[in-house]
């Protein structure tokens, strides 16, 4: 069964969602620049919004879990929040490995904290993988990433505006991340123009347009 969503509450463009298969696939549309919000959904007039939000938490409570497990300093459901980025930031700014960064260079499994996340041109996952960086980049600046396997992934990149605003201007970078994992997958504040291919879920597919 296919399922075609317009995210028009999400998104400043209307955003095509299209999944099959048996498991969940989300693609969150948040990014430097545009900043729809979790929260945001919650506050429209209509019924079906309250059922998404609740949708949402459904979807993401493997990543609330994973984080608690990890001890972190904040309630994981801020990542909920309208502004999720700012009501983290006192939190992170007192957590030395969002300052560090990090190379990748085994198959993923567990929580990833970072300031920046280098991986490599091709990344599996061994098992349930989140991602909480403020900068996500290929290790060799001339390549893309890709990342496969048959676990749940949970990406939430926090972005440089600035570093987005240059993109956007020289348009020299375009699908930068390609996923294509067959259990669900959330990804949040990864640019438009970095989006490659997306395919979520029990072997479907999930594509997202500008």
């Amino acid at each position: 069964m296919r399922h075609k969503l317009e995210l028009n509450a999400f998104c400043r463009r209307p955003i095509g969602l299209i999944c099959s298969g048996a498991a969940l696939c989300l693609f969150f549309c948040l990014n430097v620049v545009t900043l729809p919000s979790f929260g945001q959904v919650a506050k429209t007039e209509d019924g079906a919004a309250v059922k998404e939000q609740a949708f949402r938490r459904k979807l993401l409570a493997p990543a609330f879990r994973m984080l608690k497990a990890e001890a972190v300093p904040f309630d994981p459901k801020l990542l909920l929040s309208d502004d999720w980025r700012s009501q983290l930031e006192p939190a992170l700014a007192r957590m030395p490995g969002m300052g560090k960064t990090v190379r990748v260079t085994e198959p993923m499994k567990g929580v990833y904290l970072a300031g920046t996340l280098l991986l490599p041109e091709h990344i599996s996952l061994e098992g349930d993988t989140l991602i909480l960086t403020r900068e996500l980049a290929p290790d060799d600046e001339n390549s893309t990433i890709s990342i496969t396997g048959d676990y749940q992934l949970f990406i939430f990149n926090i972005g440089d505006s600035r570093k987005f605003e240059a993109m956007m201007k020289s348009r020299t970078r375009r699908g930068l991340l390609n996923i294509d994992v067959k259990a669900s997958c959330v990804v949040v504040g990864i640019a438009p123009i970095y989006r490659g291919t997306y395919r979520c879920g029990g072997g479907g597919g999930c594509s997202a347009g500008r």
